[in-house]
C-alpha cells in the first residue's frame, strides 16, 4: 500500500506488487491518474508505504485501499484516484 503525496497537497492512494520507486515512476506514464492530472515527478513531494502480509486476499487490499481514501477525504483533503469507491463491500459482510 502506498500513497503519492503531492506538493499541492493532493495524494494518490494504490497497492502495487512491484517496488515502490518502479511503481511511483510508472505513475508518470500517460495513462496514470497522477500523469493525468498533469502532474510530474518534480510534483512529488513525498511517496509513504507500508508492506502487507503475502496471502493478504486482493478483497482486503481493495478494502484497506478504499479506507485509506476515505481517511483523506475526511480530512478534505484532494485524490486523485479515478476509481473511488475502490470496492464496495456492505457493512458486516466477511471480507476472504
Amino acid at each position: 500500500m502506498y500513497v503519492i503525496h503531492l506538493n499541492d497537497g493532493t495524494k494518490y492512494v494504490g497497492s502495487s506488487t512491484t517496488n515502490i520507486r518502479e511503481r511511483t515512476n510508472k505513475s508518470m506514464r500517460s495513462k496514470h491518474a497522477v500523469r493525468k492530472a498533469g502532474y510530474t515527478a518534480d510534483d512529488v513531494a513525498n511517496v509513504t508505504y507500508f508492506t502487507l502480509s503475502r496471502g493478504t486476499s486482493k478483497t482486503a487490499i481493495r478494502r484497506m485501499e478504499q479506507t485509506m481514501m476515505e481517511g483523506v477525504k475526511a480530512k478534505g483533503g484532494t485524490l486523485l484516484n479515478r476509481r473511488d469507491p475502490e470496492i464496495e463491500v456492505p457493512i458486516g459482510q466477511y471480507l476472504q
